[in-house]
Formats: C-alpha cells, sequence, structure tokens
C-alpha cells in the first residue's frame, strides 16, 4: 500500500521572518504523526518533498523520522530550495544542512 499527503502551510510562509522556522516546526509535527503510522508498517520508506521554503519543513520532517526510527528510510527531495534562515541571515544555512542523515537527497 502507498499512501499520499499534501501539507498545504502556506498561511504560516508568508512572513518571511518566521517562514523557515515555521517550517521547521511544521516538518516536525508532521513526523510525529507519520512516525505513528510507520511503527505499524513493515515497509519503513518514506518520500518527502519541499518546495521553496518548504525545504525547511520537509528536512526538519526527515531528520524528525530518523529520530525517532533509526530503521526508516527517508528519501529527501528538494525543489527549487529556499536555503536562508530568516531574512538576515546570509549564511545559507540550507545549503550546509539539508539532508544530513537522509537515505536519499535529490536538489532541484
Amino acid at each position: 500500500k502507498t499512501y499520499h499527503a499534501l501539507i498545504d502551510w502556506s498561511k504560516y510562509s508568508k512572513n518571511l521572518f518566521q517562514a523557515s522556522f515555521n517550517g521547521q516546526a511544521i516538518g516536525r509535527n508532521v513526523a510525529s504523526l507519520l512516525s505513528s503510522k510507520l511503527c505499524h508498517s513493515n515497509d519503513k520508506r518514506i518520500h518527502v518533498i519541499g518546495i521553496s521554503v518548504g525545504a525547511f519543513a520537509a528536512d526538519s520532517c526527515m531528520k524528525r523520522l530518523k529520530e525517532e526510527d533509526k530503521n526508516v528510510f527517508v528519501q529527501l527531495t528538494l525543489l527549487d530550495p529556499f536555503l536562508q534562515r530568516g531574512v538576515f541571515d546570509f549564511r545559507l544555512d540550507g545549503k550546509r544542512n539539508f539532508g544530513v542523515g537522509a537515505g536519499g537527497l535529490l536538489l532541484i
């Protein structure tokens, strides 16, 4: 069986000062919901996709899933990822940290 879910968090992504932080919080919450489903499944593979600032949500989701279950295989796809943590943070945090621990990473 396969399951698909689309998480629309657009109302939390509009504030440029908070979007990446909101995305990370939402990613952790989604991972907690997914973990409860995965613990009852024999197939522990998941594909998480993030678009633009949603890369922060997807990456955070992947990291939380890996923390909660070391046996889960997470493929992470980031489409046109927004890399800055905030408006005034020019370190490009995402470039250094996105995908650390993922089973597979695709940046487009």
